[in-house]
């Protein structure tokens, strides 16, 4: 195990002290509680985005690279190179996106 404040330590936690067991505990705690919040943010701010590549998945099944990006940047997909396989106003689904 690496860290900024020391070199190899140990790959077994049986050969380090409980003090250095837990602040490498902190140490991971606070990678991780660092890394949830800036995911949860993300999802908030990519809500839009990520709600219309939902739609655009549920109604076709599947989407290449460049029909996702369409999707993203808010873009309509061009419906003659792809298949719909649901129409989604004529059914009623238990999602509305």
């Amino acid at each position: 195990m690496y860290g900024d404040d020391v070199s190899f330590i140990s790959r077994n936690k049986d050969h380090t002290s409980d003090e250095l067991n837990g602040q490498i505990d902190v140490a991971v705690q606070k990678i991780l509680d660092d890394s949830s919040k800036r995911v949860s943010e993300l999802l908030t701010q990519k809500d839009k985005e990520l709600r219309n590549l939902a739609k655009g998945l549920f109604l076709h099944d599947y989407l290449n690279a460049d029909e996702m990006d369409r999707i993203i940047s808010g873009k309509d997909i061009d419906l003659s190179k792809t298949k719909k396989v649901r129409d989604w106003e004529q059914d009623d689904y238990l999602i509305k996106f």
